[in-house]
């Protein structure tokens, strides 16, 4: 499958899946590698790492065989619809949807 090889320092993390996204978000004081797995409606989180000044990040499109291993967590359908439905109510009441 397609994905990342990143390497945090010295720390490397292999991410990937074959339906959806990997994220990686770096803020001011550390660097989350997450995803949604679309084949099977799930949220995986690899890492969250705190960062210091002069770390060293490198990210590298790859072919990842293997992912490393992460938590998962099942995404409830109905209870995104419902979700979505109330903030979409909340978006058109405000007058931000139509």
């Amino acid at each position: 499958m397609k994905g990342f090889n990143i390497y945090i320092n010295n720390d490397k993390i292999s991410v990937g899946v074959n339906a959806g996204l990997v994220m990686i978000t770096i803020d001011s004081g550390s660097i989350s590698v997450s995803g949604i797995d679309n084949e099977v409606f799930q949220s995986n989180k690899w890492n969250r790492t705190g960062l210091n000044l002069k770390d060293k990040i490198k990210v590298i499109a790859s072919e990842i065989e293997d992912s490393t291993p992460y938590d998962a967590e099942l995404i409830d359908r109905k209870e995104l619809l419902v979700k979505y439905m109330k903030l979409k109510k909340e978006l058109t009441e405000r007058g931000l949807l139509k």
